[in-house]
């Protein structure tokens, strides 16, 4: 599980539990807040560094897209 922080058409930024090397690809399935949508997004990661998080160690992850989402994908998605 991870927390979404911040979405792009181009990337996103995820808070979690675990690290990941940089260059190492994930599938990551973000659902809408409304949950009538559903997507899988294929990243990479660029970019992992340690944070403090509601007083927990967690990993802040940053992700480029592999895929691009169109604009009507991402306002969809928020």
């Amino acid at each position: 599980m991870a927390k979404l922080l911040n979405i792009s058409c181009t990337g996103l930024g995820l808070l979690m539990q675990h690290r990941f090397q940089p260059g190492s690809p994930l599938e990551v399935e973000l659902q809408s807040r409304s949950s009538d949508l559903r997507r899988g997004l294929r990243v990479r990661v660029i970019h992992a560094s340690a944070v403090r998080s509601d007083g927990h160690a967690s990993w802040l992850i940053g992700c480029t897209l592999v895929e691009p989402l169109s604009e009507e994908e991402l306002r969809g998605l928020l």
